[in-house]
């Protein structure tokens, strides 16, 4: 997996929980780009950082650049306040207590 940085976030070493739980998801790394660029940040407990892509960051995707993401839809990718990929999941919505980053 390569170095990606996003908003401050540097994807340094990816847990083996989190390259699991990618390939168990159909995730590429490709993917983990996308939603950290077009994704919604917020603050995650524990001072880490969530990327979420839904709706609004897919139109913007297909709006700027032709890109389809919608295999991408509710991805959500959780990093540590250490730069670590810790895991990467789909959610319908957005968790109430996620303060927006």
């Amino acid at each position: 997996m390569q170095t990606s940085s996003y908003r401050g976030v540097d994807a340094l070493a990816p847990t083996k929980h989190f390259l699991i739980r990618c390939q168990q998801r159909g995730i590429r790394q490709q993917d983990l780009d996308f939603v950290c660029q077009f994704g919604t940040s917020y603050f995650a407990p524990g001072g880490g950082v969530i990327y979420y892509l839904g709706s609004n960051g897919r139109r913007l995707a297909r709006r700027r650049f032709g890109l389809k993401l919608d295999h991408l839809k509710n991805t959500v990718l959780v990093f540590s306040s250490f730069g670590c990929c810790m895991t990467a999941y789909r959610r319908s919505r957005p968790q109430r207590n996620w303060r927006a980053a």
